[in-house]
Parts: structure tokens; C-alpha cells; sequence
């Protein structure tokens, strides 16, 4: 009997990691580039959509216990409320965490998919976590150097 060959996996460096969720990304290929965002990045944003959404149901009852009150005091609160009100709506309609929201965000570090060139020029890394910079040639001939923190999950760099 022959002896099974056991293939063993590349590490995969965080700079790989990077340039391909890029190209992903740029090409179109949502699902792909999501794929190396760590699950706790995607969580934390969840949550934080979440609490969004608590903290404006809790204003908007501290909001309540005020009407009927007068006075100087009373009117400034309440014109605290309704503006801190109103920028938690708009925090609120960004929905962080949905695919929508992750779509906007590969977009814009896609320079809404104008990019031509990736190239990592440098990558830094301690431990779990790491760092990426990069070397982004837009379509216009324009380049744009941005990094990218990378964390170590289960054996894998994911962005993050």
C-alpha cells in the first residue's frame, strides 16, 4: 500500500491577505473579500449597530419624561436630546455590520473600483497582529499609500 500524501498548507502571509481582498474587492467580488474580514470585526459591528439602536430608544424616552417641563433648564435638554437624537439616526441608518455597509466600505477603500495597481510595500508584524502598507495606483495615475491592521485567527491573517 502506498504511503497517502498529506498536503500540507502555505502559510499565508498578511500581505497576500491584503492584496488579494483588494483585488476581490475591486473586481467586484464582494462575498470573496468579505471572506478576510475577521469574525470579530463583523461582530463588533453588529453589536454596535445594536446598542445604536438601544441608546435611541433610550433618548428618545429621556426625551418623554421631559415634556411638560419648563423652564430654561428643562428647554435645554431637551434641545440636547433632539440633536443627540438626530445623529444617532444617522448612525442608526448605516445599518454597520449588513452587507450594504461592508459594500460601502470595500468600495471606498476601492476608491470606488478605480484601482489599477496593488502592491504591499511593507508588512510589520507582532505576534497576532500585524500591518500592511500598501501602494494603491488609481486609474487616473493617482497613488494613494493607506495600511491595513491584520489580526491572527485560527491559524490565518484576516483584516481586521
Amino acid at each position: 500500500m502506498k504511503p497517502r500524501m498529506v498536503r500540507k498548507e502555505r502559510n499565508i502571509e498578511p500581505a497576500e491577505v491584503v492584496v488579494s481582498a483588494y483585488e476581490a474587492a475591486n473586481h467586484g467580488r464582494l462575498a470573496r473579500a468579505n471572506g478576510f474580514l475577521a469574525p470579530a470585526l463583523r461582530r463588533t459591528l453588529r453589536e454596535t449597530h445594536a446598542e445604536t439602536i438601544a441608546s435611541g430608544k433610550r433618548l428618545r424616552r429621556l426625551l418623554l419624561s421631559l415634556r411638560g417641563r419648563r423652564g430654561e433648564v428643562a428647554a435645554r435638554d431637551r434641545k440636547a436630546i433632539r440633536a443627540l437624537i438626530a445623529s444617532n439616526r444617522v448612525f442608526a441608518r448605516m445599518q454597520l455590520g449588513s452587507p450594504g455597509f461592508l459594500h460601502g466600505l470595500w468600495r471606498s477603500a476601492t476608491r470606488g473600483r478605480s484601482i489599477v495597481r496593488i502592491r504591499a510595500t511593507r508588512q510589520i508584524i507582532r505576534g497576532a497582529q500585524a500591518r500592511v502598507y500598501l501602494r494603491l495606483t488609481l486609474g487616473d495615475g493617482t497613488v494613494v499609500k493607506d495600511s491595513e491592521p491584520l489580526v491572527l485567527h485560527q491559524g490565518r491573517w484576516l483584516l481586521g
